[in-house]
């Protein structure tokens, strides 16, 4: 809940319940798979190291690393509409999460860039790659 307050912005509402939501069990249950997989016993095996492989355990991981993802993306999104609207109605926000901070700079240099595209008005270009997503990604396991 620290995290997505803190750097998108966002409640879990993990602690107002102080139950597991799906998000947050899919977060635990993907961070639990890549302890086990890389632990002595199993950095070696190729079956803990190839997740193209199609093995029970592997679909499960896809199964929560997506469930995950499709979070961030959510979020991601919700943020890039409050970020545009923001910038296009010149409010100014005292206090910014950092996923804001992100989007916004990414917004005035997609349109400083792309003024011509259509496209590029509606969606932050990391957005549109996955870039923005796969950073969060990142910053939400490391967090």
């Amino acid at each position: 809940d620290v995290f997505g307050q803190v750097a998108l912005g966002h409640d879990f509402e993990c602690t107002s319940s102080l139950s597991q939501t799906p998000v947050a069990a899919s977060f635990d249950a993907t961070v639990e798979d890549s302890s086990a997989r890389t632990t002595a016993r199993n950095l070696f095996n190729p079956m803990t190291q190839w997740y193209w492989l199609p093995t029970e355990r592997n679909r499960e991981y896809a199964f929560h690393s997506g469930t995950v993802r499709r979070a961030l993306e959510e979020i991601c999104e919700r943020k890039v509409e409050d970020v545009r609207s923001k910038e296009s109605g010149g409010e100014k926000e005292g206090k910014e999460d950092m996923l804001a901070i992100l989007l916004k700079s990414d917004v005035v240099a997609t349109s400083n860039d792309d003024q011509s595209q259509s496209q590029s008005k509606q969606t932050p270009n990391a957005c549109r790659h996955g870039e923005m997503i796969e950073m969060l990604m990142t910053l939400f396991f490391a967090g």
